[in-house]
């Protein structure tokens, strides 16, 4: 599934799920220049990706063009509910199911309260599921450009260790979503409406893709039951 998902991707993968509407208006009073002035239908953009393809990045960069918007971090998220309820993160993947599905079901509550969030996270696209104006992106990237950015990211000795942890946790996270959600693969494009390839663009570049999307009208994404 993944290696047809990459192996023939082109340089960005729309999955068609947006209605056929104005891409942007001027507006009547902001004509002070005569600018083009972006309309934005998303109320939230769900940053999914696995380790080191450049979610946090991405994030930046939107949260530099989207004034106002707030930001949330699942990863970090996680960590301060799971010491609120007691519980350790060290060993996160065996944390009992009911612990993931109880966050989950917040995370999902919050976007859909939303009006104005960039969430961050593995989980982000799969969390937004069926949240009107909520679009689902994929981050991905090669292997050996995961390598070199979490080589650098983690401060490695070897390109070695940097590829054993970086499978090690996508093992252990794909794993763990299986148990919990029954999903097969969370990477799977059924869940996404943009797919883009960060080792052929910067930050800069995969955020002015994503404001594309946003600017158009697109369905809910529902193929799973948070």
């Amino acid at each position: 599934m993944w290696s047809s998902l990459v192996g023939s991707q082109p340089r960005c993968s729309l999955r068609w799920r947006f209605r056929p509407t104005a891409r942007s208006s001027r507006s009547g009073s902001a004509g002070v220049s005569g600018q083009e002035v972006l309309v934005i239908r998303a109320r939230v953009i769900a940053i999914s990706g696995e380790v080191a393809t450049g979610k946090t990045q991405v994030a930046t960069a939107l949260a530099a063009r989207l004034k106002g918007w707030q930001r949330l971090h699942i990863g970090q998220l996680f960590r301060d509910y799971a010491a609120d309820q007691g519980l350790s993160v060290a060993r996160v993947s065996h944390l009992p199911n009911e612990v993931h599905r109880a966050f989950d079901k917040r995370v999902n509550e919050r976007m859909r309260q939303a009006n104005g969030l960039i969430v961050e996270g593995r989980m982000a696209g799969v969390l937004a599921q069926g949240i009107e104006g909520a679009l689902a992106v994929f981050l991905y990237a090669p292997i050996g450009t995961r390598v070199a950015r979490y080589r650098t990211r983690e401060q490695l000795t070897s390109d070695d260790d940097a590829l054993h942890e970086i499978e090690y946790r996508d093992v252990r996270d794909r794993s763990k979503l299986r148990q919990v959600y029954g999903l097969q693969d969370y990477r799977d494009r059924e869940y996404y409406h943009l797919l883009i390839n960060t080792g052929l663009f910067g930050a800069d570049e995969v955020a002015t893709l994503i404001m594309a999307a946003a600017e158009r009208d697109f369905a809910p994404v529902e193929n799973v039951q948070i």
